[in-house]
């Protein structure tokens, strides 16, 4: 895969993920096993994504991306649904969009 074709790839993946975040944040507590079932895959894209950003910026510090990561899984752990829409909505989103930026200026 070439340099741009990889950019295209993160970029669509980056959106791809913003968007099941969205999506994510329209579920009720009561669909706890499908929440959890989503959560998983958006981790394994996460980790792909990761990847992918630090081919762009090697020096990308993902400090606060996995302080994130680690409380979103504390917050399933504890079935606390309703903060998992707002650390997702508000904490994670941003800093994709943020990547997003990045490698579309690239």
């Amino acid at each position: 895969m070439n340099h741009k074709e990889l950019k295209e790839t993160i970029i669509q993946l980056i959106d791809n993920i913003v968007s099941r975040i969205e999506q994510l944040n329209n579920y009720t507590s009561e669909q706890e096993v499908e929440i959890k079932e989503r959560f998983i895959f958006l981790i394994e894209d996460l980790d792909i994504l990761i990847k992918g950003v630090e081919h762009f910026d090697p020096e990308q510090n993902n400090g606060e991306l996995f302080y994130i990561l680690n409380r979103l899984v504390e917050i399933l752990e504890n079935n606390e649904f309703y903060l998992l829409q707002d650390v997702l909505s508000q904490e994670l989103s941003p800093i994709l969009l943020h990547w997003r930026g990045i490698i579309d200026n690239e």
